[in-house]
């Protein structure tokens, strides 16, 4: 009984088929689209309003103070003191369309589905008025113009995404960049801005390329001794009274007291037995001072073997920072000689004499910092070097020297070069020569290829 009453209710559901014809109505400009209009408050026209004629329908279009694309769609209900009213030119009729619609009429007698095509904005939405007040200005207003606002640049979008999403270096290189930049309001106004650049203009002359590496090249602070550019001959390029004061060169006479001892040969002796404090280059050289017959002039060549001897101990202190704090303090304690308290202070093997140590330290520590930074490093090298070419008579062989700098040839290169000299090769091994006038290196403009 229960699956006959079943099956009978499924038949029930079924509907018939019909077979219709379809007729597609295109949209033509001489004839308005229908007009659709729904009520959101619930009200039904045809429960209310059975009979013709109990309801009012009214298209306002083309109308004074109109646009020619506006409408207006008023419904009155008969017996009512209410009218719907819909406009396509305000509320949700006045947003981009983003869709089409069309409306489909079946007539079941002839069998035919009429499609008509509905524009996006004939759909009113049929809001209630209160009839005999204004319902809404009819007058078209035009959209106001939005306000000039300034626009994000790209630069800034992408700089804001970085500092938000990017990595650190990342981050700290878009701070960089645009620390870089000089923005609009540091300029000040137009009339300040003008003034500036006409004084700048005044007071700059324009320069060549050749001129201004000239400049450039002069105003270099040159981390090297003193000397003299106008110098004619190469003793005089470098200033030997300004390297070694005049009060150290009676404390540098230890070289010239082991050569007294005896001939040549026994000074040379003498000084390989003491190898472990007089560098390659003395020892190698001492023979030298018999060979000069000046009195004077030998004095004068043991005491810049003797400044090269510490020259080169004082450099080597750049490992021991802590001998080189008492260095500091012994100079502010003006502790001059190395007597029974300058031993405890340096050690019993240290052999700068008091006078040539203060020198050192105002020469290359007048920071008064207890670092041995490159540049006060490369100071001291430019020191040795000079006196190695006035020890050698400005023609030297650099291999000795490079022994006891503990370097090689190609990189004592640059220093020789900031200094002005020469270097060649000959069948020994390379000679570094000190021309004059003095030629420092220039600053040069890189070469750019042709395209």
């Amino acid at each position: 009984m229960g699956e006959d009453s079943h099956a009978q209710t499924v038949r029930e559901r079924k509907r018939k088929k019909l077979k219709v014809e379809l007729d597609v109505a295109e949209a033509l400009d001489s004839y308005i689209a229908p007009c659709v209009g729904y009520f959101p408050s619930g009200f039904d026209p045809l429960r209310h309003n059975k009979n013709d004629g109990e309801l009012k329908i009214k298209a306002y279009r083309a109308v004074p103070n109109y646009k020619s694309w506006c409408m207006q769609v008023v419904v009155s209900p008969e017996g009512s003191n209410v009218d719907f009213v819909g406009t396509n030119y305000t509320g949700e009729a006045a947003v981009s369309q983003s869709c089409s619609y069309a409306l489909g009429v079946l007539d079941k007698e002839k069998q035919i589905l009429t499609v008509v095509p509905i524009a996006g904005d004939k759909v009113f939405r049929m809001e209630p008025r209160v009839r005999g007040l204004q319902y809404e200005d009819a007058v078209y207003e035009e959209p106001k113009e939005v306000e000039n606002t300034p626009q994000i640049k790209r630069s800034d979008k992408i700089r804001n995404l970085t500092l938000n999403f990017g990595t650190r270096q990342a981050k700290h290189s878009s701070m960089k960049r645009a620390a870089a930049f000089m923005k609009e309001e540091d300029l000040g106004t137009q009339e300040g801005l003008e003034a500036y650049v006409s004084e700048v203009g005044k007071s700059t002359s324009v320069m060549t390329k050749t001129e201004a590496l000239y400049q450039a090249t002069k105003q270099v602070v040159r981390n090297i001794p003193p000397y003299d550019t106008e110098a004619t001959t190469p003793d005089k390029a470098y200033l030997l009274d300004k390297i070694i004061s005049p009060n150290e060169w009676a404390e540098l006479s230890d070289v010239m007291e082991l050569v007294e001892v005896g001939s040549c040969g026994a000074s040379a002796l003498k000084f390989k037995m003491q190898n472990d404090y007089y560098p390659c280059f003395v020892r190698n050289r001492v023979g030298n001072i018999k060979k000069v017959h000046d009195i004077e002039e030998k004095k004068k060549l043991a005491c810049i073997f003797s400044y090269i001897t510490h020259l080169l101990e004082f450099l080597a202190l750049q490992t021991e920072n802590e001998l080189l704090r008492c260095l500091l303090k012994a100079q502010s304690q003006a502790i001059y000689d190395l007597g029974e308290e300058g031993k405890k202070i340096f050690g019993a093997g240290f052999r700068i004499p008091g006078i040539v140590l203060v020198n050192f330290l105002n020469t290359f520590f007048a920071d008064r910092k207890e670092k041995f930074t490159k540049e006060k490093n490369d100071m001291v090298i430019s020191y040795i070097l000079v006196l190695t070419l006035f020890a050698d008579g400005f023609t030297t062989d650099p291999s000795d020297i490079c022994k006891d700098l503990k370097m090689k040839l190609p990189t004592l290169r640059k220093s020789y070069l900031e200094l002005g000299c020469k270097l060649s090769t000959a069948k020994t091994g390379s000679i570094v020569t000190l021309p004059a006038p003095l030629k420092f290196p220039t600053l040069t403009t890189p070469y750019r290829r042709r395209k």
